[in-house]
């Protein structure tokens, strides 16, 4: 007669969860990967917006920058999600937006780099329309 498996061997359970670890660790730096360029991506284009909505509404309305990055924020939607991000700190002063670094982590110095080689750190003088380095 034959006897009947109802379970694994121990031998097949390890086998199988070395098969997921190691699955488990070719797609868990792509993932993260993903997520860090798509983080990047998102912040980069907040700022580019914020740029552009506060270029928009000085060039349509002449309107004078407010002093803090808070207030700043409620005039333009935009400019908040740039300071929720904690890349990027903003501040105005008359026609003038003054965007800097601010943090140090992994993301945000990528943005930052990234951000100062296509001219958006700085000071941006929208009366003139250029970029102070």
């Amino acid at each position: 007669m034959h006897k009947h498996r109802k379970a694994f061997t121990l031998l097949e359970v390890v086998f199988v969860v070395v098969i997921i670890g190691i699955l488990a660790s070719v797609a868990i730096p792509k993932v993260q990967a993903s997520r860090d360029d798509a983080r990047m991506i998102s912040i980069m284009t907040s700022l580019t917006t914020c740029l552009n909505d506060v270029g928009n509404g000085y060039t349509a309305k002449a309107i004078l920058f407010p002093s803090t990055a808070s207030e700043l924020g409620a005039l333009y939607s935009s400019c908040k999600v740039v300071n929720d991000d904690s890349c990027f700190g903003l501040s105005g002063q008359e026609s003038n937006l003054t965007v800097s670094a601010l943090s140090s982590s992994d993301i945000c110095l990528k943005v930052i780099q990234k951000a100062t080689s296509k001219n958006l750190v700085g000071v941006h003088q929208f009366g003139a329309s250029s970029v102070i380095e």
